[in-house]
């Protein structure tokens, strides 16, 4: 227990700059722990993983199980294998070999970088520095596309990325959006109680050169595309951008640099007997990408939530694009059966016009 007798207000920053801090992989292990006392009944519980470790998923696991010990619950079951298990399976299975030829074929002529409207030089892509923003769904909206989707026969998840790449389509102007999804990894049963990293990274691509489809039309081929995809998933993206002998390029992310995830499932709770919790209200200010968006379901509904790199976007950039995307929802959701050529981004015109452009390539092979 670390006594740290400090305002709230430097209690968040000593909390930004300890989860910040790099890990030493030769010499640390790569989860670290700390508890700090605040005053004589308040605590902070500070854990941080590499994601060599474990991922999001797991971070779950590990409370529950902690909330269990400490609470003098039952014993944790016994786990069916061991992640050593899963990795030797991962590193002896032939996806590589076998499903390469499908993302070869996928991801050929695809733009290397979005060309999204951005406001500095290339040299200020090497400071990803993150900020965020959230914004509630409509409540008639998100009930809608729940609607819609059972209807269509496609996943809410679809349906949301869908009108992401139509957005950055219509903005950037490229009739051709590839955007990065993250995908559990967990579709065996008995891995879904192991804590390690599963996660894989899936490329989704959206081409908008059949503008005579109707919006119901293009959102049955998305989703026709999704299953496509899911079905070559054990391609592990590292190997991927390997195999595909990409021209790397320091200043941005290979194969995608917008990243779409839907959540709709609530985190689970946790109880500590004699305690009351609730989550520190942290800020992470790192950007993965370019822009993040989260589609997040919690109790009071569906929100959207941003991260950017605001060397790149202005803050009010992004409040547009918020905007703009909350608008196209609505739009889609009305219009199932107009061309999607007709389907217009509302505030588009303010930034419209790029200030600096990305550089477009290509890696076909």
């Amino acid at each position: 227990v670390k006594q740290v007798p400090l305002p709230e207000a430097e209690l968040v920053a000593q909390v930004e700059q300890w989860v910040n801090t790099p890990f030493e992989l030769q010499t640390q292990w790569p989860v670290r722990f700390e508890l700090w006392q605040i005053n004589q009944d308040e605590y902070v519980l500070l854990g941080c993983a590499h994601h060599i470790a474990c991922d999001g998923w797991s971070l779950g696991i590990l409370l529950s199980d902690l909330a269990q010990a400490y609470n003098h619950q039952s014993q944790l079951a016994p786990l069916p294998l061991q992640y050593k298990d899963y990795a030797y399976w991962l590193n002896t299975n032939q996806a590589e070999q076998t499903q390469l030829a499908f993302w070869q074929n996928y991801l050929a002529d695809a733009p290397l970088v979005h060309t999204l409207p951005t406001i500095n030089d290339e040299a200020a892509r090497l400071e990803p520095v993150g900020k965020k923003q959230i914004k509630r769904l409509d409540e008639q909206v998100s009930s809608g596309i729940e609607q819609v989707c059972k209807t269509l026969q496609m996943t809410p998840f679809v349906f949301y990325r869908s009108a992401f790449a139509l957005l950055v389509s219509r903005l950037s102007r490229q009739d051709d959006v590839v955007l990065g999804s993250p995908e559990a990894g967990r579709s065996a049963s008995h891995l879904e109680s192991l804590i390690g990293f599963f996660i894989n990274t899936l490329v989704f691509r959206h081409k908008f050169d059949n503008g005579e489809l109707t919006v119901s039309e293009w959102l049955k081929q998305a989703q026709e595309a999704t299953l496509e995809v899911f079905e070559h998933k054990h391609m592990p993206f590292d190997s991927l951008v390997s195999k595909l002998a990409i021209d790397r390029e320091h200043r941005y992310n290979p194969i995608f640099q917008l990243m779409f995830s839907f959540q709709n499932t609530p985190s689970s709770e946790v109880s500590f007997e004699g305690f009351e919790t609730h989550p520190f209200a942290g800020e992470h200010n790192v950007a993965k990408f370019d822009i993040t968006l989260d589609i997040v379901k919690g109790k009071q509904g569906f929100f959207s939530h941003w991260e950017y790199n605001q060397a790149l976007f202005k803050p009010d950039v992004v409040e547009t694009m918020v905007e703009c995307y909350h608008s196209l929802l609505a739009t889609l959701l009305n219009s199932l059966n107009e061309p999607l050529k007709n389907i217009a981004v509302s505030a588009f015109e303010p930034i419209a016009q790029p200030e600096f452009a990305l550089p477009k390539q290509d890696f076909s092979r």
